[in-house]
Parts: structure tokens; sequence; C-alpha cells
């Protein structure tokens, strides 16, 4: 009986050995075919607690214990087919390392070690008004569907274009558009471009006060103003027009004014009182148009 005893031993042994190496991760065997009838009683409690270990090996990973013929012999056996939340009253009170994730109010909710509690859902949908879900940066790689107010704190940095439903348009479609869409930056600039003949913008102009000493209110691509004598004015342009038959324009407040002389680089304006003498005045615009 003893030598039997040795034998059986050593048999259950080597075959524990066995399906510990072919598992590939369970410590403990876990064998719908062992104990067999023929074992001998006095190894009962050796299974029991073998039982106890690898179950509780198991449960420590997840529920779903995955058979191979009969025995768990699948490193990833342990996951779950679905999980069912019974809905709760109330969040239950936390110890340090410890989180729950369970239903209330017919919403899934977290709850982490500090008691600090939000809904994952509202309403069958994907987070609630309590909840920062991209908090951190999120890569989408299909539509990201919004049927509510998206509030976004950041930059909209589109790199392709969707108008289907109010997206950003791209420059050679904005002639058409509808009302509702969106244009970017980019796209007014280059539409801006096409569709607006250069021969048309305004060029250069300066606003200025004429009085005694010059006063550059402001100006656009103006280099200097100045006054030569009482009511005349030299403007130098920034960038010099391609000859001298631009359209220029001069007005003041309460003076009578006009173009003295014009060439490619500088345009002189003249401003006269009600006799038609050349006096100085206190606001004069000028503006000019053409090629450069």
């Amino acid at each position: 009986m003893k030598w039997k005893k040795l034998t059986n031993l050593f048999i259950c042994i080597t075959c524990v050995c066995f399906w510990v190496l072919l598992m590939a991760g369970w410590s403990y065997t876990y064998d719908t075919a062992t104990p067999a009838g023929t074992d001998d009683p006095s190894e009962a409690d050796d299974r029991m607690r073998e039982i106890k270990a690898a179950l509780q090996e198991r449960l420590a990973v997840n529920h779903f214990f995955d058979l191979t013929g009969t025995e768990v012999s699948d490193a990833d056996a342990g996951e779950h087919t679905k999980i069912t939340y019974h809905v709760t009253l109330a969040d239950p009170a936390q110890v340090a390392g410890k989180a729950d994730l369970y239903m209330q109010a017919d919403e899934l909710r977290y709850q982490d070690d500090t008691n600090a509690a939000f809904d994952l859902t509202s309403g069958g949908s994907l987070g609630s008004a309590g909840t920062d879900l991209l908090a951190n940066d999120a890569a989408f790689g299909g539509t990201l569907a919004v049927t509510g107010t998206l509030d976004v704190a950041g930059n909209i940095d589109p790199t392709t274009y969707e108008t289907t439903n109010g997206g950003f348009i791209d420059d050679d479609t904005m002639a058409t558009a509808a009302d509702t869409v969106v244009a970017s930056a980019e796209s007014v600039v280059a539409y801006i471009g096409t569709e607006v003949s250069p021969d048309i913008r305004i060029k250069a102009w300066a606003r200025f006060d004429g009085t005694d000493t010059i006063t550059n209110g402001d100006s656009y691509n103006v280099t200097s103003v100045v006054r030569d004598s009482a009511g005349l004015y030299t403007i130098t342009w920034d960038t010099d027009f391609s000859n001298a038959y631009y359209c220029a324009t001069v007005t003041t407040n309460g003076r009578t004014s006009r173009i003295n002389a014009q060439a490619a680089g500088t345009l002189q304006v003249a401003t006269y009182n009600s006799m038609g003498v050349l006096t100085d005045a206190s606001i004069v615009c000028v503006k000019a148009l053409g090629d450069q």
C-alpha cells in the first residue's frame, strides 16, 4: 500500500508538472476529469486545496473558463463574454487602492478610491455632462458625429474638407456654397485672390495731418509724407507703381484738393482755401490703384 501511494503521488506530481508547463501562465491546474474515481481517497484534501487554488487564481483574473478537453489550458482564459450590472441605489463606500464600475439610475458609473464618482454614459450614449472623456489628445479615424453643441476651447485644424454637413469648404467651391457652411481663412484668401482682380484693389493709401509739421496718422504702402510748402505734399510709395498712369484720389476737410504731380514712385497733392490759395489741411486722405 505504501509503494502504491508513492507511485500514485509520483504520477500526480508528473501530471501536475506537465500541465503547468502546458498551461503557459496558470500555476494551478483546473481539470474537470480529476480526481479520478480510482484515486486514493486519502488524497481528497490535496485535490480540494488544488481546486481552491485554481479557482482563486482564475477568479482573480476574470470569471470565464475556456475549457480545452477537460482542462483550462488556455493562457488567455478568464475573459468575459458578457458583464451584467445590477442597478445600485447609492455609490459604494471606497477604500484606498480600490475602484468600482457599476450601474446607478440606468447609467454606467465609475468611482475611484477617493470616492469621486461620475457617470460614463447618459441616455444610452457615451459621455455625460460631468465627464471629460477627451481630456487628452484623441485621434478619430472616421467621422465624429455631433448632434448637440460642439464647444471647442482650442483650435480646429482641418486637414481635409467635408461639406455635406456644414464642414469646412475649399476655395474652389465658395462661389456656389450654401450659407450654412464654414470657410477657412485660407479658403477665403484664395477665393478673393481668384475672384477679385488685382487691378481694382487699393495698392496704397494714407491719412495725415498736413498742418505745419506732418503727422502721418496711418497708411499702407507709404514710405513717407513730406510737406513741401503750405498746402503742398509729396507722398512716396513703398512699392512703386509700374508707371505714372495709375489712378489716385485726394480728399480733405473743408479744402479744395487736386493732384499736382504724379510719378511711378511719388504723388504730389495740393490743398487750397476758398480763395484758391495753397493752404494746409488738417485732414488729407489719399489712395491709389493700378499695376505695380
